[in-house]
């Protein structure tokens, strides 16, 4: 599988004049979906976790309106995680089963207008596209209606997610604990893509529909000096949103569709270095 990571979300510190900004993140993310067939009384629910570290780099650009921001990164390490399948059929939980997951690969990129409102307020704006891929493998699978178990070598289940995301922010600005502190608030609006191939069962599906959410971060400048800057974050982002769900034979014809509900969770931290010209 490949192992390539790339992540591009902006720290929630504010960082203003022309300069460039490195930075190590910590990424913890789960993509998941529910889908459900009203006829059969039956539903499902996905879960596919990623962690890895990872480097950014970035520039920011300060112009008469306000600081223009553009950003990437890509991973150096990731961590295999325990995805998991669950199903119900009128309420009632029927099958369950875990599989290691990979990230496989991970790029984003992300451009970012901040304007200075007030002393300690600031408006922006970001719009940010990226591509999550996530395999599965080495399934456990129990099946509680006959209670026999099932483990499945190998890759059984590819999935990738593309997103673009626009978001509307406030970033306030304060000194607590003898610390420049910013806290930064926003509301997202993304269109999504999502396929799910499920490799072992002949079958994939295709989704793509409109999420809506919330960000929220903080950080603090921990160094200055001269034009050198260290600073560090922590951020939430969460989508979610609803969809229908399209079922396609492997090399075949759609088949059905079914209503799906899609969530989007990260949470980031990191810690950057910024130079200032």
């Amino acid at each position: 599988m490949r192992r390539t990571i790339a992540s591009v979300i902006l720290a929630a510190v504010s960082l203003s004049g022309d300069g460039l900004f490195v930075g190590i993140k910590g990424l913890n993310a789960t993509l998941s979906y529910r889908v459900k067939d009203p006829a059969q009384r039956l539903e499902a629910r996905l879960r596919f976790p990623a962690t890895a570290a990872v480097w950014e780099l970035g520039y920011a650009l300060d112009t008469p309106a306000g600081v223009l921001r553009f950003s990437f990164a890509s991973a150096f390490t990731s961590q295999i995680r325990n995805g998991n399948d669950t199903d119900w059929k009128d309420g009632n939980k029927t099958v369950y089963s875990e599989s290691d997951t990979a990230l496989e690969s991970y790029y984003a990129f992300h451009v970012d207008f901040r304007h200075q409102v007030t002393p300690n307020f600031a408006l922006g704006t970001d719009f940010f596209y990226d591509q999550w891929q996530l395999g599965w493998s080495q399934t456990r699978q129990t099946d509680y209606t006959d209670g026999t178990e099932t483990y499945f070598v190998g890759d059984t289940v590819d999935f990738t997610q593309q997103s673009g995301v626009a978001g509307l922010y406030g970033e306030y600005e304060a000194t607590l604990f003898t610390l420049p502190w910013t806290f930064r608030g926003a509301i997202l609006l993304s269109r999504q893509h999502s396929r799910d191939e499920h490799l072992l069962r002949g079958f994939y599906t295709l989704s793509d529909g409109w999420m809506t959410g919330i960000s929220l971060g903080a950080g603090a400048v921990l160094f200055r000096h001269a034009g050198s800057e260290i600073s560090a974050g922590i951020s939430y982002r969460r989508l979610e949103g609803d969809t229908d769900m399209h079922y396609y034979y492997d090399y075949g014809p759609h088949y059905r569709t079914l209503p799906a509900s899609f969530t989007t969770e990260i949470t980031e931290t990191v810690l950057t270095y910024r130079y200032t010209f």
